[in-house]
């Protein structure tokens, strides 16, 4: 139950010790959300990393662009802030490093969030979100299609930061 654990304690904590024990001034981004299957819903704590996008039958939409915190381990006794949304049967959340809008071609240029949004877009309209096997071939097709994107601007340029992602789909049942 989302009740019994709250995300921007459970961001505060971690912020605390490693601000507490931290001479390298090492600091961290993180996106911390708990999911709550029955319902769709998603509690949230963004400190410091890219929004999550939302992909539903409406298209692609940045989730709590303005509820973006600090980072982790710049300083103790930091607040943050959550905030919650829902993800409808057929929709899903794809979350991503900032890697993939930083990876660079050849002439220095950046990849850029309208290049992903566009990838993600384009690959969201050719997806079929009816049932459970459509919906992981969409999210496949998706964080495929920005993944070549991403190889496809960089040529051979070899990458120098992560482009991780994570799809998270709700089923309809």
């Amino acid at each position: 139950m989302i009740s019994s654990c709250i995300p921007s304690k459970i961001i505060e904590v971690v912020n605390n010790r490693l601000s507490r024990c931290n001479e390298d001034n090492l600091t961290l981004s993180a996106w911390f959300g708990i999911y709550e299957i029955s319902t769709g819903r998603i509690t949230a704590v963004n400190a410091g990393h890219e929004c999550p996008l939302k992909v539903s039958k409406d298209g692609v939409k940045e989730i709590g662009e303005d509820i973006v915190s600090f980072i982790i381990g710049l300083t103790e006794g930091m607040s943050y802030r959550e905030y919650s949304f829902t993800l409808e049967e057929g929709s899903h959340l794809l979350l991503y490093t900032d890697g993939k809008l930083n990876a660079e071609n050849p002439e220095g240029e950046a990849f850029s969030y309208d290049r992903m949004i566009k990838a993600v877009s384009d690959a969201a309209a050719a997806g079929d979100c009816r049932d459970k096997d459509s919906i992981y071939g969409s999210l496949r097709k998706e964080v495929g299609a920005v993944q070549d994107a991403v190889f496809e601007f960089v040529g051979e340029k070899a990458l120098s930061v992560d482009i991780t992602m994570l799809a998270l789909g709700h089923i309809p049942e």
